[in-house]
Protein backbone atom coordinates (compact mmCIF):
# COMPACT_ATOMS: atom_id res chain seq x y z
CA UNK A 1 0.00 0.00 0.00
CA UNK A 2 2.82 2.88 0.65
CA UNK A 3 5.02 1.23 -2.58
CA UNK A 4 1.16 2.00 -4.40
CA UNK A 5 0.88 5.19 -2.47
CA UNK A 6 4.49 6.20 -3.70
CA UNK A 7 4.15 5.34 -7.01
CA UNK A 8 0.60 7.41 -7.66
CA UNK A 9 2.63 10.34 -5.98
CA UNK A 10 5.08 10.11 -8.97
CA UNK A 11 7.82 9.70 -6.42
CA UNK A 12 11.58 7.28 -6.93
CA UNK A 13 11.79 4.77 -4.30
CA UNK A 14 13.44 1.40 -3.66
CA UNK A 15 12.51 -1.95 -1.03
CA UNK A 16 14.34 -3.25 0.92
CA UNK A 17 13.48 -6.91 1.39
CA UNK A 18 15.00 -9.61 3.08
CA UNK A 19 11.93 -12.21 2.15
CA UNK A 20 12.21 -13.62 -1.49
CA UNK A 21 8.09 -13.65 -1.24
CA UNK A 22 7.43 -10.15 -0.97
CA UNK A 23 10.52 -9.42 -3.19
CA UNK A 24 9.19 -11.53 -5.97
CA UNK A 25 5.38 -9.46 -5.27
CA UNK A 26 7.70 -6.01 -5.80
CA UNK A 27 8.90 -7.25 -8.64
CA UNK A 28 5.50 -8.44 -10.66
CA UNK A 29 4.30 -4.58 -9.56
CA UNK A 30 7.43 -3.32 -11.13
CA UNK A 31 9.06 -1.46 -7.87
CA UNK A 32 12.80 -1.29 -7.50
CA UNK A 33 13.60 -4.00 -4.83
CA UNK A 34 17.08 -5.17 -3.09
CA UNK A 35 16.63 -8.33 -1.43
CA UNK A 36 18.97 -7.64 2.05
CA UNK A 37 18.21 -6.85 5.55
CA UNK A 38 17.81 -2.96 6.24
CA UNK A 39 19.65 -3.55 9.56
CA UNK A 40 22.49 -4.22 7.33
CA UNK A 41 24.71 -0.46 6.64
CA UNK A 42 25.61 -2.53 3.45
CA UNK A 43 22.30 -2.96 2.09
CA UNK A 44 21.36 0.80 2.99
CA UNK A 45 24.65 1.79 1.53
CA UNK A 46 23.10 -0.16 -1.75
CA UNK A 47 19.59 1.71 -1.76
CA UNK A 48 21.66 4.57 -1.84
CA UNK A 49 20.85 5.98 1.96
CA UNK A 50 23.35 8.54 1.82
CA UNK A 51 21.33 10.32 -1.18
CA UNK A 52 18.03 9.37 -0.54
CA UNK A 53 15.48 12.12 1.06
CA UNK A 54 13.41 9.80 3.54
CA UNK A 55 13.03 6.75 5.17
CA UNK A 56 10.48 4.52 6.06
CA UNK A 57 10.96 1.88 8.48
CA UNK A 58 8.01 -0.17 8.36
CA UNK A 59 8.84 -3.91 9.76
CA UNK A 60 6.30 -5.11 12.21
CA UNK A 61 9.57 -5.46 15.42
CA UNK A 62 9.89 -2.15 16.83
CA UNK A 63 13.43 -2.98 18.30
CA UNK A 64 14.18 -3.33 14.60
CA UNK A 65 12.66 -0.59 13.63
CA UNK A 66 14.80 1.46 16.30
CA UNK A 67 17.86 -0.65 14.93
CA UNK A 68 17.13 0.61 11.11
CA UNK A 69 16.83 4.14 12.33
CA UNK A 70 19.59 4.48 14.05
CA UNK A 71 21.86 3.06 11.69
CA UNK A 72 19.95 4.74 9.10
CA UNK A 73 20.71 8.55 10.80
CA UNK A 74 24.56 7.24 11.31
CA UNK A 75 24.87 7.97 7.66
CA UNK A 76 22.61 10.36 6.65
CA UNK A 77 22.45 12.83 9.21
CA UNK A 78 19.77 15.01 7.20
CA UNK A 79 17.45 12.10 5.96
CA UNK A 80 13.86 12.51 6.74
CA UNK A 81 13.28 9.14 9.26
CA UNK A 82 9.74 7.82 9.49
CA UNK A 83 9.23 5.00 11.68
CA UNK A 84 7.02 2.89 12.83
CA UNK A 85 6.11 1.68 16.02
CA UNK A 86 4.03 -1.13 17.56
CA UNK A 87 3.86 0.28 21.15
CA UNK A 88 3.40 3.91 22.49
CA UNK A 89 6.01 3.01 24.41
CA UNK A 90 8.67 2.68 21.58
CA UNK A 91 7.80 6.53 20.32
CA UNK A 92 10.95 7.72 22.72
CA UNK A 93 12.93 5.37 21.49
CA UNK A 94 12.51 5.75 18.25
CA UNK A 95 12.64 9.27 18.60
CA UNK A 96 15.93 8.87 20.08
CA UNK A 97 17.29 6.99 17.77
CA UNK A 98 17.08 10.16 15.20
CA UNK A 99 13.34 9.27 13.80
CA UNK A 100 12.09 12.73 12.74
CA UNK A 101 8.37 10.81 12.94
CA UNK A 102 7.05 8.05 14.62
CA UNK A 103 4.01 6.55 13.55
CA UNK A 104 1.69 3.79 15.52
CA UNK A 105 -0.61 1.43 12.66
CA UNK A 106 -3.49 1.83 15.36
CA UNK A 107 -4.04 5.41 14.49
CA UNK A 108 -2.06 5.82 10.99
CA UNK A 109 -2.41 4.19 7.66
CA UNK A 110 0.36 3.89 4.89
CA UNK A 111 -1.30 6.56 3.16
CA UNK A 112 -0.45 8.94 5.63
CA UNK A 113 2.96 7.89 5.82
CA UNK A 114 3.46 8.30 2.44
CA UNK A 115 1.74 11.51 2.60
CA UNK A 116 4.42 12.45 5.21
CA UNK A 117 7.35 11.69 2.71
CA UNK A 118 5.33 13.36 -0.46
CA UNK A 119 4.18 16.48 0.84
CA UNK A 120 6.23 17.10 3.54
CA UNK A 121 4.91 21.02 3.69
CA UNK A 122 1.10 19.55 4.77
CA UNK A 123 2.54 16.81 6.99
CA UNK A 124 4.58 19.48 8.89
CA UNK A 125 1.25 21.57 9.19
CA UNK A 126 -0.94 18.33 10.66
CA UNK A 127 0.84 15.21 10.41
CA UNK A 128 2.83 15.28 14.16
CA UNK A 129 1.35 12.35 15.59
CA UNK A 130 -0.49 13.90 19.07
CA UNK A 131 -1.10 17.23 16.64
CA UNK A 132 -2.51 14.91 14.26
CA UNK A 133 -4.39 12.86 16.48
CA UNK A 134 -6.04 15.90 19.00
CA UNK A 135 -6.91 17.50 15.22
CA UNK A 136 -8.96 14.12 14.29
CA UNK A 137 -11.08 13.81 17.89
CA UNK A 138 -11.54 17.88 16.94
CA UNK A 139 -12.68 17.39 13.68
CA UNK A 140 -14.34 13.70 14.34
CA UNK A 141 -16.92 15.94 17.59
CA UNK A 142 -18.05 18.06 14.69
CA UNK A 143 -18.48 15.56 12.44
CA UNK A 144 -15.77 15.83 10.27
CA UNK A 145 -12.53 14.07 9.22
CA UNK A 146 -9.34 15.53 7.72
CA UNK A 147 -7.34 13.39 4.74
CA UNK A 148 -4.43 13.93 2.56
CA UNK A 149 -4.81 12.01 -0.56
CA UNK A 150 -2.61 11.35 -3.79
CA UNK A 151 -4.78 12.59 -7.35
CA UNK A 152 -4.19 9.83 -9.18
CA UNK A 153 -3.63 10.11 -13.39
CA UNK A 154 -7.07 8.49 -13.90
CA UNK A 155 -9.16 10.14 -11.48
CA UNK A 156 -12.57 11.66 -11.73
CA UNK A 157 -11.08 14.89 -10.53
CA UNK A 158 -7.57 14.97 -12.12
CA UNK A 159 -7.58 18.48 -14.37
CA UNK A 160 -10.53 20.51 -12.82
CA UNK A 161 -10.88 22.86 -10.37
CA UNK A 162 -11.31 22.94 -6.79
CA UNK A 163 -14.60 24.80 -7.43
CA UNK A 164 -15.64 21.95 -9.88
CA UNK A 165 -14.43 18.64 -7.35
CA UNK A 166 -16.20 20.29 -4.52
CA UNK A 167 -19.49 20.71 -6.70
CA UNK A 168 -19.15 17.55 -7.94
CA UNK A 169 -19.29 16.00 -4.56
CA UNK A 170 -21.88 18.37 -3.78
CA UNK A 171 -20.15 19.52 -0.94
CA UNK A 172 -19.52 16.37 1.15
CA UNK A 173 -15.92 17.76 1.69
CA UNK A 174 -13.46 21.01 0.95
CA UNK A 175 -10.08 21.30 -0.22
CA UNK A 176 -7.80 22.99 2.19
CA UNK A 177 -4.37 22.66 0.97
CA UNK A 178 -2.87 21.33 -2.38
CA UNK A 179 1.04 20.89 -2.75
CA UNK A 180 2.66 19.18 -5.56
CA UNK A 181 4.99 16.20 -4.84
CA UNK A 182 8.77 17.09 -4.38
CA UNK A 183 8.04 21.18 -4.14
CA UNK A 184 8.08 21.21 -0.31
CA UNK A 185 5.40 23.84 -0.74
CA UNK A 186 1.84 23.95 -0.04
CA UNK A 187 -1.03 26.51 -1.37
CA UNK A 188 -4.50 27.62 -0.36
CA UNK A 189 -6.10 26.78 -3.16
CA UNK A 190 -8.78 29.43 -4.65
CA UNK A 191 -11.89 28.16 -6.58
CA UNK A 192 -10.21 28.19 -9.66
CA UNK A 193 -7.11 26.25 -8.70
CA UNK A 194 -6.65 22.94 -10.81
CA UNK A 195 -6.21 19.86 -9.21
CA UNK A 196 -3.37 17.56 -11.56
CA UNK A 197 -2.52 13.73 -11.19
CA UNK A 198 0.62 13.73 -8.25
CA UNK A 199 -0.97 16.16 -6.43
CA UNK A 200 -1.25 16.03 -2.60
CA UNK A 201 -4.72 17.18 -1.52
CA UNK A 202 -5.84 17.90 2.17
CA UNK A 203 -9.47 17.51 2.32
CA UNK A 204 -12.08 17.52 5.36
CA UNK A 205 -15.11 16.43 5.11
CA UNK A 206 -18.23 14.53 6.43
CA UNK A 207 -19.69 11.38 5.41
CA UNK A 208 -18.09 8.21 3.14
CA UNK A 209 -14.73 8.78 3.85
CA UNK A 210 -14.08 5.65 1.07
CA UNK A 211 -16.17 7.04 -1.19
CA UNK A 212 -14.43 10.46 -1.43
CA UNK A 213 -10.83 8.65 -1.45
CA UNK A 214 -11.77 6.36 -4.40
CA UNK A 215 -12.96 9.40 -6.32
CA UNK A 216 -9.16 10.80 -6.06
CA UNK A 217 -8.05 7.48 -6.89
CA UNK A 218 -10.74 5.49 -9.40
CA UNK A 219 -10.61 5.38 -12.90
CA UNK A 220 -12.58 8.65 -14.70
CA UNK A 221 -13.83 6.06 -17.22
CA UNK A 222 -13.76 1.78 -17.58
CA UNK A 223 -10.76 0.29 -19.39
CA UNK A 224 -8.54 3.65 -19.17
CA UNK A 225 -5.42 2.20 -19.19
CA UNK A 226 -2.82 3.48 -16.30
CA UNK A 227 0.05 5.63 -18.23
CA UNK A 228 11.96 -0.18 3.87
CA UNK A 229 11.62 2.05 1.67
CA UNK A 230 13.73 4.63 0.82
CA UNK A 231 12.85 7.95 -1.54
Amino acid sequence: MLAKELREGKSKFVIIEPSLDSCNEARQHGHLYIHADATEESALKQAGIDRARALASVVSSDPVNVFITLTARGLNKSIQIIARGEEPSTQKKLLQAGANSVVLPTHIGAEQIGSMILFPAIAGMIQSSERRRQMEVDLRSLGLEIEIVVTAEESVFAGRTVEEIEERSEHTFFVIAIEKAGSGVFERPRPETRVYPGDGVTIIGRGDRANVLSKFRAPAAPNVPRPIEII
